[in-house]
């Protein structure tokens, strides 16, 4: 990451960076910190330092993935709209079915 040195430091969290990233570097200024303060080895260190990483890229890859699936779900009642708005308007069964088929990911 190119904030470590930053972190190491002990310098303030860098504006604009994503949550898991602001995380990681509040989590690796504590742990230089205590390192310093003979607290943790340099093997702890090290093996924290490794967690931290991972676990960064874990959040960041679910936050993706919750954002496609965020996206995904805004295009499908985007697709819904119309016809469930049209249902509603003339109770005709063929609107509604079109949306069911859009919702269940079968049509649209």
């Amino acid at each position: 990451m190119t904030w470590e040195r930053q972190a190491a430091k002990g310098e303030p969290v860098p504006d604009g960076l994503p949550l898991e990233e602001r995380l990681a570097y509040l989590a690796l200024r504590n742990l230089h910190k205590a390192f310093r303060a003979g607290a943790v080895t340099k093997e702890e260190a090290t093996e924290e330092k490794t967690e931290i990483f991972s676990t960064c890229h874990q959040i960041r890859e679910a936050r993706v993935a919750w954002g496609m699936i965020a996206d995904r779900h805004a295009v499908m009642w985007k697709k819904i709209e119309g016809p469930a708005s049209e249902f509603f308007k003339t109770k005709d069964p063929a609107k509604a079915e079109e949306a069911l088929l859009i919702l269940y990911g079968l049509e649209g």
